[in-house]
Formats: structure tokens, sequence, C-alpha cells
């Protein structure tokens, strides 16, 4: 016997025993029936089986549900539906509806690098550090801070307005919007959001997560505030926002304007590559949201090359060799599909290849290069190089390239 053979005996016996003691106890109701089927799944993959690699039902993940609208239900949706967004083409357009900075405070330059590529939403999240101060960081007790919310957030937003006349994008008509995950803090730090981001200009909105605080503060919130909920499980919309039951309840819905949802658990049962099924029913999730009058924010998705963590500040690592997980052809399938359905923003941390995406639907038209010849070529002939064109000097000289109206 080989000394594997051997050790895969011994692991054999012990599991044995360890699956009778647990049916024993499940005999004499002494533990439940979850147990006993974890034992044997495990036993499954020791000792073989044509099963084995099926998950059981209790631990499937629960499937896509898309809900319809019920006449029985009580209530019913308090928003009018939200039209599904079309991409339309304008590679010079000064700002760029649905892009969304994730995580921006990552970002080398937070904010500014939003707005030079015309993001028109931007994430940070929040939390209190040691010194009880309110600070953009990743982690609940707010080490490695970026920096403090109001100056970072707020201030920087504030001085972007005056450079404009008072508004972030000037005539554009749809406010501009501030995503704050509260990661640490709670209701103590939902009550010092709402006091650091007084002065904002009037057209920037808040988007604060329901989970920070109770629904009679999300009812009284400040006029430019307005919140996010997450999807309850199998990716459905809360029924309290479908079918509220109360004046209350209608009032907490009218409040919540998005819904956040992970693209791993919403949209694809495999992480990264991404199935018709999968597109269809992300299709449904959408147009059943749109119906009830919510956007829909997927975050997770693939997005190319990956952050370094929370510690990169904006540097990314590239994709290894047949790292499907990381690779380009995951993102353009992800972005074309929400293209197609009408998703009302494109999350990522590429925001100048995403600001392409969207100003030209789908991937930007490539510039062709110039033929390249070696260093020198024509000398040997005695060949003149090509003259080099100078403007006429009984006039003024030609103007630049206007600079792109994102890049301010």
């Amino acid at each position: 016997m080989q000394p594997s053979d051997k050790g895969a005996g011994a692991l054999e016996y012990a599991a044995s025993i360890a699956l009778a003691s647990v049916v024993f106890a499940a005999l004499f109701g002494l533990i439940g029936d979850r147990p006993v089927q974890a034992c044997k799944a495990a036993l499954c993959q020791i000792f073989g089986g044509d099963d084995c690699g099926q998950r059981s039902a209790a631990h499937a993940r629960p499937p896509y549900t898309v809900q319809n609208l019920r006449a029985d239900q009580p209530g019913g949706p308090v928003k009018p539906p939200i039209p599904k967004p079309v991409c339309s083409p304008d590679p010079n357009a000064p700002w760029v509806d649905r892009l969304n900075a994730h995580n921006d405070y990552e970002n080398k330059h937070p904010v500014k690098s939003a707005l030079s590529n015309g993001a028109t939403s931007v994430e940070a999240d929040v939390a209190f550090d040691e010194n009880g101060k309110l600070v953009v960081s990743h982690r609940k007790d707010g080490s490695s801070d970026s920096g403090p919310f109001r100056k970072m957030y707020v201030q920087r937003l504030i001085d972007e307005a005056k450079k404009n006349g008072g508004a972030v994008y000037p005539g554009r008509g749809q406010k501009f919007q501030l995503f704050v995950e509260i990661k640490g803090g709670g209701q103590r730090a939902y009550d010092q959001v709402l006091k650091e981001i007084e002065g904002l200009p009037p057209d920037v909105e808040v988007v604060l997560p329901v989970s920070a605080t109770d629904p009679a503060h999300v009812i009284n919130a400040p006029p430019n505030v307005s919140f996010y909920q997450s999807f309850d499980d199998g990716c459905t919309i809360p029924h309290e926002l479908l079918y509220p039951a109360t004046p209350e309840e209608r009032q907490y819905a009218q409040r919540v304007s998005v819904l956040n949802g992970d693209f791993k658990k919403c949209v694809s049962r495999d992480n990264w590559a991404l199935s018709k099924e999968e597109e269809a029913k992300y299709a449904e999730l959408l147009q059943r949201a749109h119906d009830a009058g919510f956007k829909v924010r997927m975050w997770g998705g693939p997005d190319g090359e990956q952050r370094l963590g929370y510690m990169g500040h904006g540097h990314f690592r590239r994709c290894t060799p047949g790292e499907d997980r990381c690779a380009n052809a995951n993102r353009q399938a992800w972005w074309r599909a929400q293209l197609r359905n009408g998703a009302d923003y494109i999350v990522t941390n590429h925001l100048g290849t995403g600001a392409d995406w969207l100003t030209n639907c789908g991937p930007p038209p490539k510039t062709p290069k110039p033929p390249w010849s070696p260093p020198g070529a024509g000398e040997e002939s005695g060949s003149a190089p090509p003259p080099t064109y100078r403007p006429p000097t009984n006039g003024p000289p030609s103007p630049s390239p206007a600079p792109s109206p994102r890049n301010r």
C-alpha cells in the first residue's frame, strides 16, 4: 500500500465513525437533518459517487425571482414608472449620464478625476476614526482612512459648483449623486453625515443606505437626501417598497430611490461569465424595478483590471493570461448587457474607459496608427525628409484644437 493510500484509508475510517455518530444523534432527535446532510456530502467527496458534484437544495443559491404586480395586494407602487435609459452616442458630451465612480476615494484625485471624466455619481465609504472624526475609509473602524469626509467630498463639490456658476454640471437638469456607504458608526455616523453635507450645491443629491438609520429618519430626511436599499434574497424587490400597507410605509418607499445589488448574487451565478438566461433575468429585474419607480445599481461586476485593494489608491494590476475573472472579455460582455437592457448606473473603477463606452454606446472606434518606417528611412537614397508644415506668416496662427469638455 502506498503512503497516500494508507492515509486515505485512515481518513475514510475516521469519517465513517463521524457519520455513524451524527446519524445516531439524528435518530434520537439530538440534532437536525442539515448536519447529517453535510456529513454525507463530505463523505461523498471521500468515497466517490455519481452525484457528488451536485449541491443540496439546502445549500443552493435562491433562484432568480422576478415579481409580478398583484392586484390583490393593498397599496401598490407609490412612484411613477421610470423609462428605460437609452444610449445616444455623443463623444463630446460635457458629462456622462450613468457613469458611476465606484470607490471614488481610491482614485489618485477623488472627485476631480470623476468630474474630469464626466461621471454623474460617485461613491464614498465613511466611518469614524479613533479620534471620533468622520473619515473616508473602507474599514468599519476608520483605519487606513483617505481623509475627512467633509473636506474630500462636500467641500470639493461646493468649490466645483462655485467655479461653474452654482452647479456641478451647469445645464444638465439632473442632480449629481453622492453615494455614501456607512461602513461603521450606524446611527451616529448617519447623523454626522447629515451635519457635514450642509452647504452642498442644490444640484447635488446625497444617497444614503436605509440600513444606517430607522424608517422614521428615512421619512424625515432633508430634501437633498434620498436612500438606497438592498434587494431581498433571490434578488427580489423588498415587499414593503412594492406594497406599502400604511401611510408611513408609503412615505418610506417614496424616499428610496435606488435598489442596490451585488452582481454575483443578482446577475451571474458563476460570478463572472454571463449566460443568456442570466441576462434575461437581469433585464426582467431592471424592468420590474423601473415599473415600480426605482433605479438599480449593480456593483461587483467584471471590470477589467482589478484594484490592488483599498490601499491601492487608484493603482491596478493587469490580468494574467488565462485569468478569466479579470479578462476584458467579461467586462465588455457585462457592459454590453447593461447598455442593451437600460442600466441606470455603469459602476466602474475605470472612469476613462467607462466614459468612452457610454459616450460611444459601446467600445470607442480605434484610431488608425500611421504606417511605421525605420529611423533614417529614405536617407540612404538621398531623399530629403518630408517638409514640416508651417502656418502662413501673413495671417494669424491656426488655433490649437479645443480640449475635450470633460477634461477640465
